[in-house]
């Protein structure tokens, strides 16, 4: 339930209907609030307040009426320009770009502003009365100058927003964006905030560890789908309790199909089947990758977008080398980064997970790999992928992250061979990977 919980408070923070429904909230409290604020004082037209208190009831109504339909309007339109930026941008740099656009959190505060504007001025206006000698006349006044003050201020908020989606529509920033996503992302790589880790372990630490124990039992998946989510601290206090042992087989953002082994689980019993279903239910399966514990998910979009850009139908090259330095300063960041052990221990330094971590040679795969393939006909990108190489290449410290880089020179170094018609494109291409060759690690140690 734990686990759900935290899955659906992410998927909350990151919907695109979360703000609004807060602000459309506010403004209906903030409506009777004042509206029994009015009732309760009155305003006397006095000084500059003579200039901004209506005495009658059809001046008061025109006014509410008028902003509300201007309101109802000009949402009409926000929504058809972020309809607009969002078929753009899933047409130009792919569908899971719109997920940046909606997690945008001023396109959210302006849909918001301008619906909560509208409902404020219809429970106001529902309050404005004439006296018929029964009841006594009521004009809020009030609320109707906090109402043009929200009006006031929803038309700068328009030019604001305007300004704001022509700069987020532009190549460049969509990309910078991305790299930003990317950077926060590997600052905490799964599965850095599970458990604490120990000292480095041996490559037999494992079997040595489990020998003692009797029993393995599995932990299957009784859905397909991607793994979103592991509530990684659970898993260990689940284990901690049981004397458990747990080899996780799979890491966010892996396919897993229905009856795969997800879990080994090492005990010094027959694993009971509702224990079994507590560490099923600590792993969140669902249709499409997130970003959540997904550290290769930006890596994947800004891929997509020089995939895209090199394209037949867009042919943009100069997006794609854009795109392509971005992933370089990135990987760049994590040449020397040192990524978080896979053996989680709990508060008495007993082992309780065993997970697949991400490592740098994973993540160089997965950046370069396809840029390589897509864009292997074209000489200004290849030649940019050597660049780039040559240029993490000169953070590695460790002589296992350099075989990594030197594998990605050769196999770029091959596909220019492959498809380079011009021998200048192949001269300039040859001379960076010449410099790749030439630039040694600052340290060369055994990688961590």
């Amino acid at each position: 339930m734990k686990t759900n919980l935290i899955f659906i408070w992410e998927m909350i923070k990151t919907s695109f209907w979360f703000i609004p429904v807060i602000i459309v909230s506010s403004a209906i409290a903030l409506a009777f609030f004042l509206i029994h604020v009015d009732s309760s004082y009155s305003m006397e037209p006095i000084g500059l307040f003579d200039y901004l208190i209506t005495e009658d009831v059809d001046s008061a109504r025109a006014i509410l009426t008028t902003i509300a339909g201007a309101m109802l309007n000009v949402t009409s339109i926000v929504f058809s320009i972020t309809l607009v930026a969002l078929t753009l941008a899933s047409s130009e740099y792919g569908s899971r770009m719109l997920r940046n656009f909606m997690n945008d959190r001023l396109n959210q505060t302006v849909l918001g502003t301008y619906i909560a504007t509208f409902m404020f001025c219809l429970l106001i206006l529902r309050v404005v009365r004439e006296g018929d000698g029964s009841t006594d006349e009521f004009i809020p006044n009030i609320s109707i100058m906090v109402t043009l003050i929200i009006a006031l201020a929803n038309i700068f908020l328009l030019i604001i927003y305007i300004h704001h989606i022509a700069v987020i529509i532009q190549a460049d920033n969509i990309i910078s964006d991305v790299s930003d996503k990317l950077n926060k992302s590997i600052e905490n790589i799964f599965p850095t905030k599970i458990g604490k880790e120990n000292k480095e372990q041996a490559d037999n630490f494992l079997d040595e560890y489990i020998r003692k124990i009797p029993y393995k039992n599995y932990v299957f998946a009784q859905e397909s789908g991607y793994l979103q989510l592991i509530n990684g601290n659970d898993l260990i206090k689940f284990a901690t309790k049981k004397d458990l042992i747990l080899v996780i087989h799979f890491r966010p953002g892996d396919l897993i199909v229905k009856g795969s082994e997800l879990v080994q689980v090492h005990s010094s019993g027959v694993l009971e089947e509702e224990d079994a279903e507590v560490v099923r239910k600590s792993f969140v399966i669902s249709h499409a990758r997130t970003p959540t514990q997904d550290s290769q998910f930006a890596i994947h979009q800004l891929v997509e977008v020089i995939a895209r850009a090199l394209s037949p139908g867009i042919n943009d090259p100069f997006t794609a080398i854009t795109a392509l330095d971005k992933l370089v300063s990135n990987i760049s960041e994590l040449a020397d980064k040192k990524f978080p052990s896979p053996y989680r221990f709990d508060e008495g330094n007993h082992l309780r997970l065993v997970v697949k971590c991400l490592n740098f040679a994973g993540i160089v795969d997965a950046a370069f790999n396809q840029v390589r393939q897509y864009g292997k006909d074209n000489p200004a990108v290849l030649i940019r992928l050597m660049e780039g190489l040559s240029i993490v290449n000169q953070f590695i410290k460790t002589k296992d992250r350099e075989t990594i880089i030197l594998k990605h020179a050769h196999m770029t170094m091959r596909a220019g061979e492959g498809s380079f018609t011009e021998a200048e494109d192949l001269k300039d291409l040859r001379g960076r990977y010449n410099r790749v060759l030439g630039q040694p690690p600052h340290d060369l140690t055994e990688d961590n």
